[in-house]
This record gives structure tokens, C-alpha cells and sequence, in this order.
């Protein structure tokens, strides 16, 4: 016989757990129908008072199993996970209320929910989430593969704006101003320029379950910590990545000797430390798969972290082709460059949620829409900072051919 493992049971639960709430929609929407046949009407309530029994009877396996034994280790995801604790603060707490009557329509909230325009449209932006819970979705953001470690964030409350910098490799030093009757030359003013940033909204949309709005404000609040910190996640990373093809230094790679060059030659000496080399899935394999002139694989895990590879002690940091894709003629981009330097990330940091049960196809499947919008602009500030390589395939290196002792190879002098 076949064993039944716990998440199984729980998907079962749930599923049940649904069910029910259909049925009791349907009852709800019979009660309103004067044409409802009396027989009919019963039977709905028959059937849906076997449900219940249904799953409390699974809820109860359910807490047996959990109690008896752990969930198997092939059965845990991989990817990291939201831990629902319980919620002590006030605010969290409020918040999660809110949007819970906000998903279920309740009058309660719709002044609520309505009152924060949007600074773009003029109109309601919706829940706005409060700064607690923005700061749980980035830590659990730092979790995932995201960019934005790499890049300089910068916090910002206007919609739009501008920066002065001044680029790393064209900077000049400070002034000597030990005579009383010394000035200040102009000099720098040349090297400055001004990075204009313009606060830019995207918006994702997600169905919400039934079973969802009867669950716990605990689980609620996992859930919208990890469908929006993986929206974010990808959002940005593809916006980041979008800025890497500005640098104007765009080398060929045919071998490992041109890596190299990349680090040495490409960027300031001073912007080493911080820098780190990129590239998608597909070219990390053709990477890794470099042998040297004894026939082993060149690129080796770093010694302080197995799960990174490391070229001359640089990080090689790898995101899914789905975020930097294949650049044309099937070659991999492979960038390498302080991060930092090059892009700048402004963040509104005012996110905010909005649900609808008649946005596309919601009213005609009885569900419930929730729109996330995230505000953030992403500017390159110094594009010599990185530079924008590109490979097909990468020789393996060749042994070394032995040297003749003395020049002569027969021993004579």
C-alpha cells in the first residue's frame, strides 16, 4: 500500500478546505434564487456538511502524521523559504487585517484602501505596505540570487530627481589650499555630470484562494512576503542587467588568457576590490568547463564558499538565462566590473497592494485579483566600470611544450 506523506495530506486539506468554500458560495447564491428547488437546496447542504467532515477528518490525519514524524528530507524545498512566526507587532498585525478585508470587500476598509493616490495616475494607489513589513520582503529578497546586492541602492521620497557624480577613472584630487590667499580652480567641473532618475511603476497581479482569506495572518503575510519578494527580485534583476550593455568596453572571449584581460585591463586598477565577474546559466557551463594543460577543470569552488566559483580569487556570479539572456549570434555575456560604481538603483521604497474581484476574468471564476506595485529606477552612473564581454566557446589550455636544455636539445653546449 501506498504511503501517504504529509504534504500530500496537506494539499488534500486545502483542496478540501476549497471545496467547502464553494459549496457554501453556492448555498449563499441559492438563498437569493427564488426559483431554488427546495430538494435541490438540501441536497447542496448535505453535500456540503460531508465535506466538512472530509476535511476535518484530513486535518486530523494531518496533525497526527505531523506529530509522529518529520517531513523527509526529499521532500523539503530547496529554495528558501518565509518563516511564518507569529505576528507581534501592532502595525503587521493592522496591516494584514486590512488587507484581508480588503481581498474579502469589506466596507470597513474601502476608505482605507482608497485614500493614498498614486503620484503617477492621481488615483487610489491602494494598501500602502507599511515600512516593517517592506523591510521582511528585503530581507527575504537578500535570500534570493538579487542584483541589487551588487549595485548602490540609494533611498530616495521624490518621483523624480537628479545626482552630480563624477567618475571614478576621470577624478581629480583635492586642492592645495595652504596659502590664506588661495582659490579654488575649476578644474573639476569638466569630469562631473548629472544622472537624472525618474521613479518608474511595475505592477504584478496574483490570484488569491479562498482558502487563503481564511487562513492565519501569519500565513497571509508569508505568503505576500514571498510572491512579492520574488516579483522584485526578477523585476530588478532585469533591469539591472539592462544597464550592463552600456559600457562602452565590449571585448570578444575566445580564451582564458582574454578573462584575465578582462580583470587587468579593462576597468580602473582602484575598482578591483569590489568587482565581480556575471554571467547567465548557459555561459557559467561553458565557464566551468575549462580544463587546464593537466586535463582538470580551471574554474574551482571558492575555498571559503563551495556553492561560489571564484577566477583569480573574483566571484562568479551566475543568474538565470531567463533574467540575462543569450546575446545575439548564440553568445553568452559574461561582464565584469565594480557594480556599484557603474549603476545606481533609487528606490521609492512605497509599495502598495490593490485587489479586485472583477479585473479579467475574476467575476466569471468567483476569484480574487491582487496587484502589487513597485516603484524604482535604475540609472547607469559610470559605464567604464564594467566591461560587457561576450563568448561562444573558450579553448581549453595546452600543455606546455618542454624546452630544450641549453637550446640545443642533443645536451652540447
Amino acid at each position: 500500500m501506498q504511503t501517504v506523506t504529509i504534504n500530500q495530506l496537506n494539499t488534500a486539506w486545502v483542496q478540501a478546505g476549497q471545496t467547502v468554500s464553494d459549496l457554501d458560495n453556492q448555498i449563499n447564491a441559492a438563498l437569493f434564487n427564488n426559483e431554488s428547488d427546495s430538494k435541490d437546496f438540501t441536497a447542496l447542504v448535505g453535500k456540503r456538511d460531508e465535506a466538512k467532515k472530509r476535511r476535518d477528518a484530513i486535518k486530523n490525519q494531518l496533525d497526527e502524521l505531523g506529530a509522529s514524524q518529520q517531513v523527509p528530507k526529499n521532500e523539503e524545498k530547496i529554495e528558501p523559504q518565509v518563516p511564518v512566526t507569529p505576528i507581534k507587532n501592532k502595525e503587521d498585525k493592522k496591516f494584514i487585517d486590512a488587507v484581508r478585508g480588503m481581498l474579502t470587500g469589506d466596507p470597513k476598509y474601502r476608505d482605507l484602501v482608497t485614500s493614498s493616490d498614486d503620484p503617477v495616475t492621481g488615483v487610489g494607489a491602494g494598501l500602502t505596505i507599511p515600512k516593517d513589513i517592506q523591510t521582511k520582503i528585503n530581507q527575504f529578497v537578500r535570500q534570493l540570487y538579487s542584483l541589487q546586492q551588487y549595485v548602490r541602492v540609494e533611498n530616495v521620497t521624490m518621483m523624480e530627481g537628479d545626482r552630480i557624480y563624477e567618475k571614478f577613472s576621470t577624478m581629480t584630487p583635492l586642492q592645495d589650499l595652504d596659502a590664506e590667499d588661495a582659490t579654488i580652480p575649476d578644474n573639476d567641473e569638466p569630469s562631473l555630470m548629472k544622472i537624472v532618475y525618474k521613479i518608474h511603476r511595475y505592477a504584478g497581479i496574483n490570484t488569491v484562494t479562498n482558502s487563503l482569506l481564511k487562513d492565519s495572518s501569519e500565513n497571509i503575510l508569508a505568503w505576500l512576503i514571498s510572491w512579492i519578494g520574488k516579483k522584485v527580485v526578477v523585476t530588478r534583476n532585469q533591469k539591472i542587467v539592462s544597464k550592463l550593455n552600456d559600457s562602452p568596453n565590449k571585448p570578444t572571449i575566445t580564451t582564458f588568457d582574454d578573462i584575465k584581460d578582462l580583470y587587468a585591463n579593462t576597468i580602473d586598477p582602484a575598482l578591483r576590490p569590489g568587482s565581480i565577474y556575471l554571467t547567465n546559466a548557459t555561459g557559467f557551463t561553458g565557464i566551468s568547463k575549462i580544463k587546464n594543460e593537466f586535463g582538470g577543470y580551471l574554474i574551482q569552488p571558492s575555498v571559503t564558499d563551495p556553492d561560489k566559483y571564484v577566477i583569480a580569487g573574483k566571484e562568479i556570479a551566475v543568474i538565470a538565462d531567463r533574467d540575462l539572456p543569450d546575446l545575439t549570434g548564440n553568445k553568452h555575456p559574461l561582464y565584469f566590473g565594480n557594480l556599484e560604481e557603474a549603476i545606481t538603483l533609487y528606490d521609492r521604497e512605497h509599495m502598495s497592494l490593490l485587489s479586485s474581484n472583477i479585473a479579467g476574468d475574476a467575476f466569471v471564476k468567483d476569484q480574487t485579483k491582487i496587484r502589487v506595485i513597485d516603484r524604482f529606477d535604475v540609472e547607469s552612473v559610470d559605464k567604464e566600470a564594467v566591461a560587457a564581454a561576450n563568448f561562444k566557446t573558450i579553448a581549453d589550455l595546452k600543455p606546455s611544450s618542454p624546452q630544450a636544455p641549453n637550446g640545443g636539445g642533443n645536451g652540447n653546449p
